[in-house]
């Protein structure tokens, strides 16, 4: 197998996981009881930024899954 090929599969995988870890840290940092002594707005202003780079993650991954020319590198 061609090692690019692995690489590329490999950073997919990882690019996909990284994106609903983001998604899931970001709901769970806003309704978890263990922050519930934390200020509701301070936590919504940590969560939303997570919650909608985990959004912007998966259409990364989405697109590059569907024009696999594309880089790794800076996009």
């Amino acid at each position: 197998m061609n090692p690019e090929k692995v690489y590329k599969t490999i950073m997919l995988v990882f690019s996909g996981v990284m994106s609903f870890f983001y998604i899931g840290l970001s709901l769970y940092f806003l309704f978890s009881p263990y922050f519930s002594t934390m200020d509701t707005g301070l936590r919504a202003i940590v969560s939303i930024p997570l919650f909608i780079y985990g959004l912007y993650r998966i259409y990364v991954t989405y697109t590059k899954i569907k024009d696999p020319n594309r880089t790794f590198g800076i996009d």
